[in-house]
């Protein structure tokens, strides 16, 4: 389609990403936001996040502004039913055959739905036509199928998986949900091959299925050229969740293993997580409180200025324990587009978002430490690595051309093309 046609279709477009805003998936505001700039009527539905780090930024809160509140779910199982009730009797009296329809038991049990479901359909604006309904993760995805198939929304179902929502082993209930939920859905996106490939095998049809990458803004990022430091100290960063799929664990390890020989090196890591407790016990296990920091969760401005400031990234993702494995890695390519040297694990859709010199055998404490010691003693090669991963970025993951043929996606969906 022409950009000039997609340039002067405006759509009505609901976004359902669970909760919103969520610190951890900027990209979720920045695709809507870019969709709001290009003319587009958004609207969001979902449950107000109170989630460390979720406090509204410029693009969130203007989405915000079109938030249809999904009420939090109380913690009590009778007060949960009492509210469930209350959400009914409120509701107008056409809509309540509607919402009932949400609590059927092939549904997966009246027990699951009516805590969770219901209080999304109560808040769904049914008396609209959507030309787009974009559910974030494949559960929001089953959930706008639930309330399409009610009569709760209208329009046509766009899901986009992001990683583990696809790679975990699904349970028969699931896979019921995501077979009944791929015929209900127009289109499928994924960030990466890896992850295309994977809901083929789980029951998507390839005709529904695109990879649509989550890109990253270049006019944040410039490039710049890493020179051995004066001082000698180098400093490495990683950014991420502190969660066993992450591999935090893996580069604690390969650090520990350089420290010898390598006393200045510094390993910083921005992130929060389940696994904060067993990190912080390893680090002291190794005595390397001098050496490696575990920052939390940081602003994107102070994430931003440490990429400024590294020497290297390592993104050593390993598989979790419940399969899960890195869909894409949008961490590491805001590394590149800074012009830092990366090291990737050789796992999901890593091998997608690198060079393939910065790959390293996923899980393998030997192999990263030989690799990042040969990368910190070879300082006159960092600055090719780093032009080389910047120019893949800016080639395959601008945002901006990736927002443009989102649009472009959409706009075809709406015309029924």
């Amino acid at each position: 389609m022409p950009d000039a046609v997609a340039a002067t279709t405006r759509l009505r477009i609901l976004v359902m990403p669970g909760a919103y805003p969520v610190a951890t998936q900027p990209w979720i505001s920045g695709l809507a936001e870019g969709l709001l700039e290009a003319g587009h009527r958004v609207e969001v539905l979902a449950t107000p996040s109170d989630a460390p780090g979720s406090k509204a930024g410029p693009e969130a809160r203007r989405l915000l502004q079109g938030l249809h509140r999904v009420p939090t779910r109380p913690a009590n199982m009778l007060r949960r039913l009492l509210a469930s009730f209350a959400l009914l009797r409120a509701a107008p009296q056409g809509v309540r055959p509607r919402i009932v329809r949400t609590l059927y038991p092939w549904r997966g049990g009246l027990r699951g739905t009516l805590l969770r479901d219901i209080f999304l359909a109560g808040a769904a604006p049914h008396d609209v036509f959507y030309d787009i309904i974009h559910a974030h993760l494949g559960v929001n995805g089953v959930r706008a199928s639930v309330l399409l198939d009610a009569g709760l929304l209208r329009g046509r179902l766009v899901v986009s998986f992001h990683g583990s929502d696809a790679t975990r082993p699904l349970t028969s209930r699931r896979a019921k949900r995501y077979r009944r939920l791929f015929a209900c859905a127009a289109l499928v996106t994924a960030p990466s091959r890896f992850l295309a490939d994977r809901l083929e095998e789980l029951g998507c049809p390839a005709h529904k299925l695109i990879v649509q990458p989550s890109g990253v803004d270049l006019s944040r990022f410039v490039f710049r050229a890493r020179r051995e430091p004066e001082d000698g100290s180098v400093r490495i960063l990683s950014v991420g969740r502190l969660a066993e799929q992450k591999g935090h664990r893996i580069a604690v390890e390969a650090v520990a293993g350089l420290r010898v020989r390598r006393p200045n090196v510094r390993y910083d890591i921005v992130g929060e997580g389940s696994q904060r407790e067993p990190l912080e016990a390893l680090i002291r296990e190794r005595g390397l409180e001098a050496h490696v920091r575990l920052l939390g969760q940081r602003s994107h401005a102070d994430v931003h200025a440490r990429l400024e400031g590294a020497h290297v990234f390592l993104q050593p993702s390993v598989r979790g324990r419940t399969g899960s494995r890195e869909a894409l890695g949008v961490a590491v390519l805001e590394a590149q587009a800074s012009g830092v040297p990366v090291l990737a694990s050789d796992l999901g859709g890593l091998p997608e978002a690198v060079t393939p010199e910065a790959l390293v055998p996923a899980g393998d404490v030997e192999a990263l430490r030989c690799r990042l010691d040969a990368l910190i003693g070879a300082p006159d090669t960092w600055e090719a690595r780093g032009r080389a991963g910047c120019d893949l970025v800016s080639k395959t993951f601008d945002q901006r051309a990736l927002l443009a043929r989102w649009q472009e996606h959409c706009v075809r969906l709406a015309r029924g093309s």
